[in-house]
């Protein structure tokens, strides 16, 4: 697994943080991206979400990704989310 001095993105961030990376992923993805949720496990106070995705990205490449999200949920409202992805596959499609 990258760490954050070798994969910018990974770590916690702020709000702002969060919304211009995400806004910045959008951009790479040309055609949309496509999610398949493949599991997920849930409660009152937690969910965790597996789900591979594909896309082919603006610089050409194709991404072939696996996630897990984690959520924390206070009164039926998200108010945590953590994102754990395959970093090397990440890097491997997003470099030229």
């Amino acid at each position: 697994m990258a760490d954050a001095n070798t994969f910018p993105v990974s770590g916690d961030m702020s709000r702002p943080a969060f919304i211009a990376h995400m806004r910045g992923f959008h951009e790479s993805l040309p055609d949309g991206i496509h999610v398949s949720v493949t599991r997920v496990i849930a409660d009152e106070s937690n969910a965790s979400v597996e789900a591979t995705s594909n896309a082919l990205l603006a610089n050409g490449n194709t991404l072939n990704q696996v996630y897990h999200f984690a959520f924390e949920l206070t009164g039926g409202k998200v108010v945590r989310a953590r994102e754990y992805i395959d970093t090397a596959r990440a890097l491997s499609a997003f470099s030229r």
